[in-house]
């Protein structure tokens, strides 16, 4: 007997199969796909806190420093100390930072695409437009 899967477990499967393919893909970045919010976030809008960016990326404040940490060794991220507050850095990408983000944008457009391509173009425009209606 075969078990039919639910909803949850699919777009957890799926979202397993695409996180794996960007951890592979982003290792000459010597980086992990847990790191795409947080570069994310900050090519949207620099000069966020820690604590707004672990916030803003639902991500716990013990897993945001060590994200940080690592991104800073990388040469990607700089934290800023606030003037008025000494225990506040605000964070900003380095140029480097800024550099990356045109190669990872491909990255990730070329794992869905890979997985996109396993569909009919029909089905694809199906499946985005049902994933959507569930969002809204």
């Amino acid at each position: 007997m075969v078990q039919e899967w639910t909803l949850q477990q699919q777009l957890s499967a799926l979202n397993e199969l695409f996180q794996t393919q960007m951890d592979n893909n982003l290792k000459r970045y010597q980086l992990e796909f847990r790191f795409w919010p947080v570069l994310n976030q900050l090519w949207q809008a620099e000069g966020m806190t820690q604590i707004e960016l672990a916030k803003t990326c639902d991500i716990p404040s013990y897993t945001i420093t060590r994200v940080l940490d690592h991104l800073q060794t990388l040469g990607f991220i700089e934290r800023r100390q606030e003037p008025e507050n000494r225990r506040v850095f605000r964070i900003f990408l380095t140029i480097e930072g800024k550099a990356i983000k045109q190669d990872l944008m491909v990255e990730v457009e070329r794992v869905e695409q890979e997985l996109l391509n396993r569909l009919a173009p029909q089905q694809q425009a199906l499946l985005k437009n049902l994933l959507q209606q569930l969002i809204n």
